[in-house]
């Protein structure tokens, strides 16, 4: 009797251990799973600012190609020609305002 007596206090104790191994293992699965969620979340925003950031790149792309075809035309470097330079055409005048 005394052997069946110390067996089943070894099986508790071993039950006890399993317990208590299993919930230390839950618990560690759930820490887990709430670093890899916050994580996720930092990612998801981390991907929408640069999403953001690739549209606003495309979009200044593309206002420069846009700049570029323009400053390739006679238009521009007429406008340029008349404002920077103070050029005009032969059968233009140019008036000027005198100081006072």
């Amino acid at each position: 009797m005394a052997r069946r007596q110390r067996n089943r206090v070894k099986t508790k104790k071993g039950m006890w251990i399993v317990i208590l191994v299993t919930v230390i293992v839950c618990g560690a699965l759930l820490y887990g799973r709430a670093e890899l969620n916050n994580k996720e979340k930092a990612l998801a925003a981390e991907q929408l600012r640069l999403e953001q950031s690739i549209e606003d790149a495309k979009a200044e792309s593309k206002e420069l190609d846009n700049q570029k075809s323009y400053m390739q035309t006679d238009e521009y470097v007429e406008e340029v020609a008349r404002e920077k330079l103070g050029m005009v055409k032969d059968d233009e005048i140019l008036f000027r305002a005198g100081d006072k």
